[in-house]
This record gives C-alpha cells, structure tokens and sequence, in this order.
C-alpha cells in the first residue's frame, strides 16, 4: 500500500507542471539612475541574442561597482509580455531595441547595437561604455 501510495504521489507532482510566476512588470529607473533596457520578441535570432548578452555583459563587468552601489541596472524585456508594449511606447519605440535610460533621457543605442554585436563586439562594447559613462 505504501508503494502505491508513493507511486500516486510521484505521478501527481510530475503532472502538476512547472509553477510559473507572472513576468515582472517593467519599470523605469529610479532617479539618478542609469538602466540599460534591452528589448526583445520571444523568437531571437543569432544578432538579437548577442545584443542582450553583450549588454549584460557590459553592465555586470564593466559597471560592477556601480552595479552594487545601485547605479546601474540590466533589464531585458519580452515585448510579448502584457504591458511591455506599453511601456516600450513611454520610452519611444515599439520594436526590439537597446535603450540607455536616466533621469527622462533616452539615448536610442539599436541601431548601432544591432549592426556591430556580431560584426564588431568591442565596438558595440566601446559605444555602450561611452553612453554610459556620458550620462
């Protein structure tokens, strides 16, 4: 009886599914603040993913310290999740995007992200510290 039971209680929690949690809602910089906000589609492609990867990388290596000290913040969003869009369209844009934010001013970096984070890493990698570091 005791195996059966065991067997039933497996068989449940296997079936329950994975507990998802609802995705945070986005949010802009608290004042001073900087944010690197990267915006994406679910369905990246090999540019898409080395434009988020490289912008994270970016903040977490380059701006540790300010990272600690709250300077600094990464966000990537889904623009397919509820309330992304709205949020996108706040910023000024509706389409994947690499945004450096603070204080109200946006700097649009998508262009350039997208053109050099394949073709030219430390390039982007250059552009985005500079932007950073000018606000």
């Amino acid at each position: 009886m005791k195996a059966f039971s065991l067997v039933c209680l497996i068989i449940l929690l296997a079936c329950s599914g994975p507990k998802t949690t609802a995705p945070a809602l986005p949010e802009m910089p608290a004042s001073g603040q900087v944010a690197v906000i990267y915006l994406h589609t679910s369905e990246g492609c090999a540019i898409c993913n080395a434009v988020g990867q490289i912008a994270r990388e970016t903040v977490e290596k380059t701006f540790a310290d300010w990272q600690k000290e709250g300077r600094i913040v990464f966000r990537s969003y889904d623009l397919d999740d509820p309330g992304v869009d709205d949020f996108a369209r706040k910023l000024g844009v509706s389409v994947k995007s690499l945004l450096v934010v603070k204080d109200g001013k946006v700097i649009d970096l998508t262009a350039d992200a997208f053109l050099y984070a394949l073709a030219n890493p430390e390039k982007y990698k250059t552009l985005l510290q500079q932007t950073i570091n000018s606000l």
